[in-house]
């Protein structure tokens, strides 16, 4: 019975909750409910809800008594919530919030233009409207509108003094008139959200230039910290110097490419210790030292093309060596320079001839897939049940962490979570891949064993059933090109097992 009384109390306060939706739930959803109808249903009027609980309980006060405690009570616990809800607002918010509320309790205090002040000739709604929507707008756009409405209620006209006398006048007589009513000059500074400067510099702007956007007088003119062409050349020749010594080309680029990007730093670098070299070099040079913004921006100005290898940017060992004796050729002959620069592009023709090779076995066994019957197509399938052909890409990738982010949240990067190794085996027709983790506390090593084990689990329980395989890896003789590897893909012939 007591918890009966208890749900109908928490309906009682709003009609939205019928008594049957809380009457055989527990405690906590009963809480749960009463918390959400009081955020979204405290503000009904306390006339509403008497009148309402008048008509379906007149045969008892003591219940009507206790749901208007209910109610006084709900008043209360909204006017509580909407303290706390005022407190999770950002500080600027919460200032504007605070001259609003000033301005209409204390009104613009002028009784010179009418019996009351001109701030309650107009509603609260309409001057919070037209000042918000003032300050959306941008700095020329509010000035424009400003120097309109300013302009079209001056008066420059002479002043009669007393008959058959005029003086000019000394200041321009100007009145301010909002939503159609003449208002007083802090009722106008708040509908537009400005203050006694702002509305003095653009009535200054108005006198001189007219209706003109305000140009700010530092327009056009270079500060006194701004680098000299000199300077700025001084930076630009530490960095060609720096890729000169440091930098390599991407695979398949000459050096001095009319293409961007075409010389890569290491990577182990970013652009900050590229920055603290810079400062060390001009100390010793006694030129003068910049700060790392104006570092970056004077790299993406005058050197392009220089930019910080990606840590997932592959360079082969030979387009390395290509590159590093084509950029210390200055003191061959031009015979040993040609024939420097037709090895390297013979070696380029045979990077292309394998990458070709490759997108053709990726399309091939791609058109396999399409044309494989349903019942195939999934993993786990029998040894030599399908007459086909499958390509598979295999490699290690980097060290991931428990738990992995893609982007690494700042306190993360002091602590040391616990790591993993990564195996992971692509099947270049179906456009799956799977992935083999290793825990820190279980690793072998990346070496040939522990890729021979993933190869062999993989071929026993994740093929597809295939009569032939083309397997495809990098050139690391440690773990990929070895006997081992070779060895394990030769019996897999005998066996009858797959045939690699």
């Amino acid at each position: 019975m007591s918890s009966q009384q208890s749900c109908c109390s928490i309906a009682s306060h709003a009609s939205s909750i019928p008594c049957d939706l809380i009457e055989n739930q527990d405690e906590w959803f009963s809480r749960e409910i009463d918390s959400v109808d009081k955020i979204y249903f405290g503000n009904i009027e306390e006339h509403e809800v008497e009148e309402e609980q008048g008509n379906t309980d007149e045969s008892d006060p003591d219940e009507s008594h206790r749901d208007s405690v209910d109610i006084q009570s709900t008043a209360s616990e909204n006017e509580s919530a909407c303290d706390r809800d005022f407190n999770v607002y950002r500080d600027e918010d919460r200032t504007e919030i605070n001259k609003q509320n000033k301005f209409f309790a204390e009104t613009c205090g002028c009784y010179r233009l009418h019996s009351k002040p001109c701030s309650t000739l107009i509603s609260r709604e309409t001057i919070l409207e037209f000042r918000d929507y003032y300050c959306e707008l941008d700095r020329d756009e509010l000035d424009l509108v400003l120097k309109t409405e300013l302009f079209s209620h001056r008066n420059k006209k002479s002043l009669k003094r007393s008959r058959d006398q005029y003086k000019s006048r000394e200041r321009i007589h100007q009145e301010y008139y909002f939503n159609g009513h003449q208002v007083c000059r802090a009722t106008f500074l708040f509908v537009h959200g400005i203050g006694k400067k702002r509305l003095e510099a653009v009535t200054k702007s108005l006198d001189t230039v007219g209706l003109q956007p305000r140009i700010h007088r530092n327009k056009g003119k270079a500060p006194k910290h701004a680098l000299t062409l000199q300077q700025v050349q001084q930076v630009r020749q530490f960095l060609r110097q720096y890729a000169f010594q440091y930098g390599v080309s991407l695979p398949g680029r000459l050096p001095y490419h009319s293409n961007l990007k075409v010389t890569l730093l290491p990577s182990d670098r970013t652009k900050a210790d590229i920055h603290s070299e810079y400062i060390k070099a001009a100390k010793e040079s006694s030129n003068r030292i910049i700060s790392l913004s104006e570092f970056k921006k004077v790299w993406l100005e005058q050197c392009p093309v220089i930019v910080v290898m990606k840590p997932s940017t592959d360079l082969c060992s030979s387009c390395q060596n290509y590159n590093v004796n084509l950029t210390k050729s200055e003191n061959l002959d031009e015979e040993q320079k040609s024939e420097l620069v037709a090895r390297y592009q013979r070696h380029l023709e045979k990077a292309k001839l394998q990458r070709d090779y490759f997108r053709d076995q990726c399309s091939e066994t791609k058109e396999n897939f399409s044309n494989m019957p349903e019942e195939y197509k999934c993993r786990g399938q029998q040894p030599l049940s399908y007459q086909g052909t499958m390509h598979y890409s295999f490699d290690y990738a980097q060290q991931v962490h428990y738990r992995h982010y893609a982007q690494q949240v700042g306190p993360l990067f002091f602590k040391t979570p616990r790591k993993c190794q990564c195996f992971g085996i692509c099947s270049e027709g179906s456009g799956t891949q799977i992935f083999y983790l290793i825990d820190e506390s279980e690793e072998v090593g990346k070496g040939a064993n522990s890729v021979v084990s993933m190869l062999h689990h993989h071929f026993h329980y994740k093929r597809y059933g295939e009569t032939a395989a083309k397997l495809n890896m990098d050139n690391c003789a440690g773990q990929n090109k070895n006997n081992i590897v070779w060895t394990m893909e030769n019996t897999k012939q005998p066996t009858q097992r797959n045939r690699i």
